[in-house]
Parts: C-alpha cells; structure tokens; sequence
C-alpha cells in the first residue's frame, strides 16, 4: 500500500512524509516530471500553493494531484493524506477542498491540531500555544470557515461511535492519544482523505506501520536558512557563535531587502556549498529548499525518516548535490536552543 502526499510546501511534504518511512522504503519526494522509480513507501509532493490567491492555488493542487497520480503505479488503492499547516497558513481550507473533489473522497477527517507543538482543536475551535497561553490560530472555528467556502463541516469529538459517518468532518484534539483515536475510527472507512499536519500523519502511520525508530543524526557541516521566522531567528542568534570552519553557515536574511532577495541569495550560494560523506546539509524554510534544489540541479529527494520529530532526514537525487544528506526544518519549529544542541552537542 503507498502512501500519497500533498502538501503546500516542501518542508511540509517532507514533515508528512517522515513518519512512513522505513529503512529499504523511503517516502519519495516528487520534483516536476521526473519518475518516480519503485521501493517507495510514501510518495509526497508539493503544490508550492502557500503563498498564491486562492484561484491559483486550486489550480496548483490539481497539477501536484495529477503528478501523484501518474507517479504511483501500485496495484493496490493508496492511502490519501492532504498536509496542512499547524496554524493554518496560506490556502489549507481551500486545497482540502479542492484535493477531496479531485479525488471524489466521500469523506474527509480534517485534523490539523499537533499537541506536541501547542496546536489544539476544541470543539471545532482552533488554537495555538504561546508564552502568555492559548490563544486563537490565525483560522479559529473550523466549520465556519468551511462555511464560508461553501461547505457544511461537523465535529468528529475524540471518543468518536464506531461509525462516525462520512463528509467533511473536523477533528477535536488535544492530546496525541485523540489523534489515535480519530485514525481508529475512521481509518476503515470507504473513500476516505485524511488531512491534517504532522501529528496525524504520525497517527496515520503508527496505525499502518507502527512504531518507526529515529535515525542517528549526521554530522552538519551547512546551515542553509531562508525565513525570518520569528523562531528560526531566534534558533540562529543563540548559535550563532558556534558556526565556523567545522559548521558554516548560510544566512542571507538580515541583509536581503525583500523574500525574492533571499531566495537568490540562497541560489547564489549553492554553487559554493561543501557537502558530501559526513558533511550533511540543514535547510531550514520551504522556500528556501525549493531555491536550493533548482539550483543545484536536484530530481528529488528520499526522506529516510526522522531523527526526532519535526525534523525529517533526506538524501538528495540528482544534480551536483546527489547522495548528500539532508536535514530539514520548517521555520516556526522548534525550541531557541535547537541549533545549538544540533551543531555543537550533535543531538535534537
């Protein structure tokens, strides 16, 4: 059984697709027409739809959907997961939407709550930790906002009936064990999409797979950020004095007038960059991998898992960087001490 992912960025398709790996099975990043090849456990890939108008961003799903489509030639039917940010950025409502009339899902658990991260639904409400407490995500009542798209969305509550019905129904969740029990209910179900973040993908995969183990992290030799993030640029200036010969580090935010600047930066620099056995890369932000990968000439990406959770390990296919490791991050995780554990202590 393959797993199919699309998500709306390329940390994000990575971050999904983490938990389905397996050593011999990695989950395969698709990048534009190249094939996707066998052995895969998961194919994920991105619509890069985040940050476009809504139009636009439909018609992004719908090319990323056909790709999976044409990619996977399994005998046996897929399993379906629509990555969604925690917070709900850019277009998660719409690109659910328009991935579940593509796919003619009968229904759909919508479930982008990642307790561990301090993102909770509750009562169809959702909600994002900060220092000061709990407050409203950037989307706050889900069936609402649904709503406003023209479509009906009903709470599906943690200790959900043996037969939580079909149709497009929001996930209450505040602790992991929630997630597990909304995958429970639902994961027989006919016709089915699951969407959500991280933390049901990880649900997701435990009920398909099981337990996965975390892989050892390699030795950072580049540190390549492209966001300014408030919790990536925090993570930077703490480690800030630990980069160096041994690890270097690629940071053209401060200096870039605009995000179009950075991205060239990064572009730029790519031709630069020393990597090979033992010398792994750290990309921190989607776009900044994205910039990364064209430069460098890349077909695709492997990810052989995670070395803890919200970090997915990946080896680059194709162009000057092929066959070196990557670890990457999306750029609002993570604690401010994260880089310094990596680089100087290596460990997560």
């Amino acid at each position: 059984m393959t797993v199919r992912i699309l998500a709306d960025d390329l940390t994000g398709a990575l971050d999904a697709a983490a938990p389905f790996a397996r050593p011999g099975a990695p989950a395969r990043l698709l990048m534009g027409a190249t094939p996707a090849g066998g052995g895969a456990a998961a194919l994920s890939i991105s619509s890069e739809s985040r940050d476009v108008p809504e139009a636009a961003a439909r018609a992004a799903v719908g090319r990323a959907f056909a790709a999976l489509e044409a990619a996977d030639g399994a005998d046996t039917p897929p399993v379906w997961f629509k990555k969604v940010d925690s917070v709900l950025r850019g277009n998660s409502l719409p690109d659910t939407l328009e991935t579940m009339r593509l796919g003619g899902f009968e229904t759909c658990l919508f479930a982008p709550a990642f307790p561990e991260m301090g993102r909770r639904t509750r009562a169809g409400m959702h909600e994002v930790r900060s220092p000061a407490g709990w407050a409203p995500a950037p989307v706050h009542d889900l069936a609402a906002a649904f709503a406003a798209l023209g479509a009906q969305a009903r709470p599906l509550a943690p200790d959900a009936p043996d037969a939580p019905g079909t149709g497009l129904l929001i996930g209450d969740v505040t602790t992991p064990e929630d997630l597990g029990r909304a995958v429970a209910a639902l994961r027989d179900a006919p016709s089915m999409l699951w969407a959500g973040s991280r933390g049901l993908a990880e649900a997701l995969s435990r009920a398909l797979q099981g337990e996965g183990a975390p892989l050892p992290l390699p030795r950072i030799a580049t540190v390549i950020n492209g966001t300014a993030t408030e919790a990536s640029r925090a993570q930077i200036e703490r480690a800030r004095g630990l980069f160096g010969p041994r690890c270097t580090l690629v940071d053209p935010v401060p200096r870039a007038a605009t995000p179009e600047a950075t991205l060239h930066a990064i572009a730029s620099a790519a031709a630069g960059i020393d990597a090979g056995p033992d010398r792994a890369l750290m990309v921190i932000g989607g776009d900044t991998l994205s910039a990364l990968l064209e430069a460098c000439g890349a077909v695709g990406l492997d990810c052989l898992g995670e070395v803890g959770p919200g970090l997915p390990l990946s080896r680059i296919r194709g162009g000057r960087l092929d066959g070196v490791e990557m670890l990457t991050k999306s750029g609002g995780f993570g604690d401010a001490d994260l880089l310094v554990r990596i680089v100087a202590e290596g460990r997560v």
